[in-house]
């Protein structure tokens, strides 16, 4: 989960350690039954496999960033900044 303060342009990056990640923001909760649900954007590869972006502009309220491998046994540790005006 993650809460915006304040409407703007966000950044939302993600760096995985060793395996190909796969980023999705979802307006709201997210529905494991109905991933397309409430989708706002999503990236795999940013600049090569390892990485992932998500530049957004967003209003006020509550998100869901959810991380994931892009194949069965792409799994491990991240890191993940989020950048934004709140």
């Amino acid at each position: 989960p993650m809460t915006v303060t304040d409407a703007g342009a966000y950044i939302i990056t993600t760096t995985y350690d060793g395996y190909d990640g796969y980023l999705l923001l979802y307006d709201g909760p997210f529905n494991p039954a109905d991933p397309c649900l409430n989708l706002v954007a999503l990236n795999d590869d940013f600049g090569g496999i390892g990485r992932s972006q998500i530049p957004s502009t967003l209003d006020a309220g509550s998100y869901t960033l959810v991380v994931t491998g892009y194949a069965n046994d792409d799994a491990g540790a991240y890191t993940g900044t989020v950048v934004g005006p709140g």
